[in-house]
């Protein structure tokens, strides 16, 4: 037996409850008081221990809302023996409630809501409602003996009501007030003159699985086949398509099409808009915003290849050779140094905008030609594609026709940084994503985040996508600068319970030295992940058409945390946009890759190794009441201390992480009401469990995304069963298919194990 905590990793408990730590033996009171350590991101906490024969408690009465770390260094017994060879940590969320949660629950997440009329708003923790919205916590909690969990509402005075009802009511206010006109276009309308005319881009009502394709399953590590279970038509939208375009010209307007692609485009009046959207045939109208590549500034030099740890997988020959990638923006028209496919520019003739500069280091960043004094890119032996312009049938050639696997999108629409609501690109990615050949897409999160008194949204919001904040040259824990980007955008989008977490992960974006000039911006991290993403596709093929396993593993191998808490912890900030800056943590190649070259298959008989990742689709059992909830279970080992190669005594900064990622879908109905959205029609959770016991040591739980990430600090030559489960959703999709991944691995000093 070693030292226990009173909780488990990333427990919430309200202020005044005893943090307690137990050893098996009586504890000499002066080595507990040296030896016991509880901090915050920010600092360490004064707060002296009490000590009684094998029990340290700690008081949190005067502490405030925060995530803190409690460490416990090597204790020595009432003899004088040591009872811990190695310092044993754990992390434990302080929060203010309302709620009243019965003492054999374990709070798991909890969000603290302002209801209004059409949206709900993210409150801290104690912050009172504004006038004319109710105040509701949202809370996941889990039983301590059995682990099952709940979703559970509670109103201002700690009683529990149907908070489910409430939220549906908004969403059902939302649409009756915006109906078939997405909210950034109805609100463009409300604020323009009589008469002006709009850019919209009209999406047809289909049904609603007609939108996402993929195989029942294809769990033998083989590629997706070009079957699929449900013999649909992919393209049943065109009859609606048509009949839309034939309304538009009855108003006497022109509009565009665009073939096998599930939009429109159209100048339109208020009036044209408004008379449109009362079709039978139309599923949503969006605003249609000009777009933009995402501006440089010039900064220090770097080497991001070295950063990332993408120069090891090199040495390695690990260079993504065969690859389709593409970069999807205008140009470049100046090929210099460019590495492109024979035949593999969109247009021979493109315009680059106003930045003629930046396609061209966007592109070499992926992969350039052979130069003495640069590297090649993160891919050097990809098949780079130039989809090279902003047209949306630039993207569908690269896929379509050109079979690319990975695409990066380094640019964003005018205005998208301002709204926390998906636009019409956001919905289309997401489309993509889930289309043959099932590309990896990569996107910029941003660089408007350049005030701390004005932060802004992350630019580019897909669900099925990995959005790319931007780090600075170094993150050392010894550097007391900000080690995020100060650009970087990082606000979360909006959704129903606001927790939702974006961007996905960091990746080196400033100070970058690219064919001879020095830059930043997230468009310049977003390429250094498409390139990690060939690069792990070309070690297991079966990843080319996966796009949930190819997210699972290169957030699982983000393990070197940036700034503030792990990806857990920053979701259960005390403050609502202080959680998510740099994702799950920075870009680390050589552990994706390692993570990548080992597919397994589930099993709770024999111990895995502490890597690996697997796959599946899932179909949901829904709202079912006493229905089989598991998606996923295995069994991990972490090797001794030995096996690891640890000869320290001071001990070792172990940490295993575990991912899950599902896509979402683009459908017309959510909540009940119309709306073409992009949502997680599933909700999961990741468990740990200690494999002895079975208890609950460790868990991810969250409400919007459509992704949970699991931090852990493991003990030596102990044995875990990593579980995912299907969680209560909002809405009820019993039998809706959908693609699953998981990824895990073991860090010891940020390195894989």
């Amino acid at each position: 037996m070693t030292i226990t905590f009173s909780f488990i990793s990333g427990e919430i408990i309200v202020p005044g409850t005893p943090i307690k730590v137990f050893s098996p033996r009586p504890i000499h009171p002066t080595s507990a008081r040296s030896g016991t350590t509880l901090s915050s991101a920010d600092e360490t906490v004064h707060c002296v221990p009490n000590v009684q024969d094998g029990v340290v408690t700690l008081n949190t009465s005067d502490l405030p809302s925060n995530v803190y770390c409690i460490r416990v260094d090597p204790l020595l017994d009432s003899g004088g023996d040591c009872i811990n060879s190695h310092p044993i940590s754990s992390c434990v969320v302080i929060r203010k409630m309302k709620a009243r949660v019965p003492r054999d629950y374990i709070i798991l997440h909890v969000v603290h809501l302002a209801i209004g009329d059409v949206a709900t708003t993210r409150l801290r923790p104690g912050e009172e409602c504004r006038p004319g919205t109710q105040y509701i916590e949202v809370v996941q909690i889990a039983h301590r003996q059995t682990g099952k969990s709940f979703r559970r509402y509670f109103d201002q005075s700690g009683d529990e009501i149907d908070g489910s009802e409430l939220l549906r009511a908004v969403a059902q206010r939302r649409q009756s007030k915006y109906g078939r006109v997405h909210e950034d276009l109805w609100k463009q309308l409300e604020n323009s003159e009589q008469g002006s005319s709009h850019d919209v881009v009209i999406w047809p009502l289909v049904d609603d699985d007609s939108l996402t394709t993929y195989p029942a399953e294809y769990t033998d590590g083989t590629t997706r086949s070009h079957e699929t279970d449900r013999q649909h038509d992919v393209f049943s939208f065109d009859r609606s398509k048509a009949k839309i375009m034939q309304q538009v010209l009855d108003l006497g307007a022109e509009c565009r099409d665009h073939s096998g692609i599930p939009r429109i485009c159209a100048n339109l009046t208020a009036r044209q808009i408004r008379t449109l959207a009362q079709s039978n045939h139309v599923g949503t109208i969006f605003k249609a915003s000009s777009q933009r590549q995402l501006q440089a500034v010039p900064n220090l030099r770097t080497t991001m290849l070295n950063i990332s740890r993408a120069n090891r997988v090199h040495d390695s020959n690990i260079l993504g050779e065969g690859i389709k990638v593409a970069d999807w923006e205008a140009g470049p028209s100046d090929l210099t140094d460019m590495a492109f496919e024979d035949g593999g520019r969109f247009s021979d003739h493109p315009d680059d905008g106003e930045n003629k500069l930046h396609a061209r280091l966007v592109s070499a960043i992926i992969k350039s030609v052979d130069r003495p004094d640069q590297p090649r890119g993160y891919a050097p032996l990809c098949k780079l594609y130039s989809a090279n312009t902003f047209s949306p049938d630039a993207l569908i050639w690269a896929v379509k026709e050109k079979q690319c696997t990975v695409i990066n999108i380094s640019w964003d629409f005018v205005g998208s940084e301002s709204s926390g609501a998906m636009n019409e690109q956001d919905v289309f990615i997401d489309w993509v994503a889930t289309q043959r050949p099932w590309p990896t897409i990569v996107m910029a999160a941003g660089n408007e985040g350049r005030f701390e008194n004005n932060p802004k949204y992350v630019a580019n919001k897909s669900f099925n996508a990995i959005i790319v904040g931007a780090h600075n040259y170094t993150f050392r824990k010894d550097i007391s600068e900000d080690r995020m980007a100060y650009f970087s955008n990082f606000i979360n989008p909006t959704s129903p319970h606001a927790d939702r977490e974006l961007p996905s992960i960091a990746a080196p974006g400033a100070g970058i030295s690219v064919l001879g000039t020095i830059t930043q911006g997230t468009s310049f991290a977003s390429p250094a992940v498409a390139g990690a993403v060939a690069l792990i596709q070309s070690v297991h093929r079966s990843l080319s058409n996966n796009p949930e396993a190819c997210r699972a593993i290169i957030l699982a191998g983000a393990g070197r945390n940036v700034r503030d808490g792990q990806w857990a912890a920053d979701v259960s900030s005390s403050s609502p946009h202080k959680d998510g800056r740099d994702g799950v943590g920075a870009l680390d190649v050589e552990a994706a890759v390692k993570i990548a070259q080992r597919l397994v298959s589930p099993s709770t008989e024999r111990p895995l190794s502490p890597w690996g990742w697997y796959h599946d689709v899932y179909k949901s059992v829904g709202n079912t009441l006493h229905a089989d909830r598991k998606v996923f279970r295995t069994r991990i080992t972490v090797p001794s201390s030995y096996q690891l190669g640890i000869v320290s005594e001071s001990g070792p900064s172990l940490n295993l992480r575990a991912v899950v990622t599902w896509n979402s879908k683009v459908k017309w109905r959510a909540w009940g009401v119309g709306g073409h959205l992009s949502l997680p029609t599933i909700n999961l959770e990741l468990k740990l469990l200690d494999a002895r016991s079975q208890q609950l040591v460790a868990f991810s739980v969250s409400f919007d995304n459509n992704y949970e990430v699991l931090d852990f600090i493991p003990t030596m030559r102990t044995d875990y069963d990593l579980l995912v489960e299907e969680g209560e959703s909002q809405v009820d999709h019993a039998n809706d298919g959908v693609a699953v991944a998981v990824a895990w691995c073991l860090f010891y000093n940020d390195e894989i194990v």
